[in-house]
């Protein structure tokens, strides 16, 4: 398509250099109206000069406009002849808008682009995985009402609750439900693993199987806690090895059992080296009496395991048994690296393709590792994605930059003809000292804002979920006496807010990042001084 688009003096050169940089198939003109920031024109006064500029109306096929300017498009059309509409409301964004088929059909003559586009991208997407699903079923092992592919993608998320036997059944339930929300297409149940629990797997299953239509699993080697859970109807087993096999073997043909290279009688789990040997014996001994079954080589920990030749058993194993689908224990290293969890997931999703194991089981067992299940669950996504693309996991209109972003937005100010004052260390002290104090604190397992205002004559505990119903409230109620209280206020409140949106400790009056130091730089300075 022959676009041109207009901006104005401010957001010209943005707007150059991302057409330039975009390996965009339309022709596109740009045409810089003589103002500051053009989105605070009106539709009707950029119609006026484009009008001025006599612009050919077979020369082009649409005209584009930012996203942000107030005002109908259609009085562009009249008065030039060319169909316009809004683009983005950044400058930068038009390289995802540029990349786009049909231009015409996607955009708003109203609205903002932003919405649309990621509208459009997600509706795509969405298509692609369903048809996918669709493809795969004839590939795959079905429990439940979910299917197991033999080789990603796609995957499928097996999420983990510890230690359920301390639960009550509504925080229990509560739990699921909470994994399930979070992308989880099996739930696994976990108990203590010396001390027989059988009764209570046995309702604790029919107890999540009666309120949610998942698929469980149980995570036990156990023999009377596996037989009471197959009893109750569970349909994954974790785990069978050699020591229990013998015992159960016989009770789980209309489960789907998974296989470890261990031998919970001993203790005793092999080398890296030989684990595959192992589960070639474990296979002997079912190969006659069980159908289905899935493996799992054991992912192992950094550094004190062998992780790589870890990964490689599972490509070895898939090589073996290319019809069994396999399992793969992302937390084994996820827990035990003191990094945000987010990008190992991601990593191990992508490794996880390449040697195809299509389960992925997570435990989110400490606070660093909470909302794995959520990450795992779209950075499975994106692989597919990928896959299916041919293209590496980038640009597929979902991501994982939830700190970090992907590009720099330069948003621009009109700072012509204003005063210019660079401020360090600048102090200001209050006449008077504030007649209340507030302490702040987290709730992250309710995800409240808890607030105590201690003022003479009360003490008010403010709990919400949302930062702007608090600040309306403390206004409202004049319970800050000071402007200086207040943007202190909000600061803590502000911090607060994204400590629970990320999953983060908040500290009243403590930052809530703390620059890494770096051993490297701190042993120059020890060796000067030594």
């Amino acid at each position: 398509m022959k676009i041109l688009l207009v901006t104005g003096l401010l957001a010209e050169k943005t707007v150059r250099e991302t057409i330039r940089e975009t390996n965009t198939k339309h022709e596109v003109d740009v045409v810089t109206i003589p103002v500051q920031v053009i989105s605070l024109l009106s539709t009707e006064q950029i119609a006026n000069y484009l009008k001025q500029l006599n612009i050919d109306k077979n020369k082009y096929d649409l005209i584009i406009i930012p996203g942000l300017c107030p005002g109908s498009t259609e009085i562009i059309e009249e008065k030039t002849g060319i169909p316009c509409f809004k683009g983005t409301i950044h400058a930068f964004d038009l390289s995802i808008l540029l990349k786009l088929d049909e231009l015409d059909k996607i955009l708003s003559r109203e609205k903002p682009a932003d919405f649309l586009i990621e509208k459009y991208i997600l509706d795509n997407n969405l298509k692609t995985l369903i048809k996918l699903e669709e493809v795969k079923k004839t590939e795959s092992i079905k429990i439940g009402r979910i299917y197991i592919p033999v080789n990603p993608p796609p995957f499928r998320i097996l999420s983990e609750l510890t230690n359920v036997h301390l639960m009550n059944e509504d925080f229990l339930l509560k739990k699921v439900n909470e994994l399930i929300d979070k992308g989880a297409d099996i739930v696994s149940i976990g108990f203590e693993s010396k001390n027989p629990h059988p009764d209570l797997v046995y309702n604790i299953v029919k107890t999540i199987k009666r309120e949610f239509d998942i698929p469980i699993a149980i995570d036990t080697l156990i023999p009377s806690e596996i037989l009471k859970g197959v009893e109750a109807g569970v349909d994954i087993v974790l785990s069978i090895d050699y020591c229990n096999v013998e015992h159960v073997i016989d009770y789980i043909r209309e489960t789907i059992p998974v296989i470890i290279p261990y031998d919970s009688c001993r203790n005793y789990l092999p080398d890296t080296s030989m684990r595959i040997l192992y589960i070639d014996r474990l296979i002997d001994k079912i190969r006659d009496r069980l159908e289905h079954y899935i493996l799992d080589p054991i992912l192992d920990p950094p550094v004190v395991g062998n992780l790589f030749e870890s990964i490689n058993n599972y490509r070895e194993l898939k090589r073996k048994y290319s019809d069994k689908p396999l399992l793969m224990g992302v937390s084994n290293v996820v827990e035990l690296i003191d990094a945000d969890s987010i990008g190992l997931n991601t990593l191990l999703s992508v490794l996880a393709l390449d040697v195809k194991a299509s389960i992925l089981l997570v435990v989110e067992a400490s606070s660093k590792t909470i909302d794995s299940t959520r990450e795992l669950a779209i950075a499975s996504e994106m692989i597919t994605l990928a896959y299916i693309r041919r293209s590496p996991p980038k640009d597929l209109g979902i991501d994982l930059l939830f700190v970090k972003d992907k590009r720099r937005i330069d948003y621009k100010i009109d700072v012509e003809n204003a005063e210019e004052i660079t401020i360090e260390n600048f102090e200001y002290r209050e006449e008077c000292k504030p007649q209340e104090y507030f302490r702040i604190r987290v709730d992250h397992e309710n995800r409240f804002i808890e607030t105590l205002c201690v003022s003479r004559d009360r003490k008010l505990l403010i709990k919400s979920r949302s930062i702007e119903a608090l600040k309306n409230y403390i206004l409202e109620n004049k319970l800050v006496s000071s402007i200086p209280h207040a943007m202190y206020l909000g600061i803590e409140l502000g911090k607060a807010s994204e400590a629970i949106r990320i999953n983060k400790n908040y500290i009243q009056d403590q930052p809530l990042f703390r620059e890494k130091k770096l051993l490297k730089t701190m042993m120059r300075g020890f060796k000067q001084h030594g």
